[in-house]
């Protein structure tokens, strides 16, 4: 991925945190959801998903709407519906008719870019450091997310160890300072 979109994606985790007032894990995503004016629903009830999707946004009549696999577990589910959210963050590609993503040569990189989204946006680094949180294990337990996600955020964090990187931008620094009562209670515990 090119660095400028990687930043992008990261900021925009970063802003969907703190404009959504977001201020402790697991993140509540029906909170941005309502205060984003996303409706929510269950494949169950809308029957939207095709084949092997267990996702999908889409506009219809001024508003987003998201549509989850509600057969699969929760963590699962709640990585899902951030992935959406990331599609619609980050502006993807629309079709001018039902504005629904359309495949073809972007199609693999937005999906790309909508996990990563996910990750950041369920586990920020920038807490999972302040709260030592390393392994998988403890990434899945404290973010309410599915062990491949909780694996791909810890192998981030990993890095990001290695290369220093954690706390270098004000963004990120206002996160780490929005979830700062949530830390200290964790660390107490």
């Amino acid at each position: 991925m090119i660095y400028g979109q990687y930043k992008n994606l990261e900021d925009s985790s970063w802003r969907c945190l703190l404009d959504y007032k977001i201020d402790r894990l697991p993140v509540d995503l029906a909170q941005i959801a309502r205060l984003a004016r996303i409706k929510l629903h269950e494949n169950k009830d809308a029957i939207m998903l095709i084949g092997n999707e267990i996702g999908r946004s889409f506009y219809i009549e001024e508003q987003w709407h998201v549509v989850y696999d509600d057969a699969c577990i929760r963590p699962r589910q709640r990585v899902t519906i951030a992935h959406e959210f990331g599609h619609i963050f980050l502006g993807h590609m629309m079709d001018y008719d039902r504005r629904i993503r359309n495949p073809g040569a972007q199609y693999t990189k937005q999906e790309k870019a909508a996990d990563m989204f996910a990750e950041h946006l369920l586990a920020p680094a920038c807490v999972l450091w302040a709260l030592n949180a390393r392994t998988a294990d403890e990434i899945a337990a404290l973010c309410n997310i599915c062990p491949v996600a909780a694996k791909g955020r810890a192998q981030d964090m990993e890095a990001l160890y290695q290369q220093g990187m954690l706390l270098s931008h004000p963004l990120e620094k206002q996160v780490r300072d929005k979830f700062a009562k949530f830390i200290e209670e964790k660390k107490s515990v």
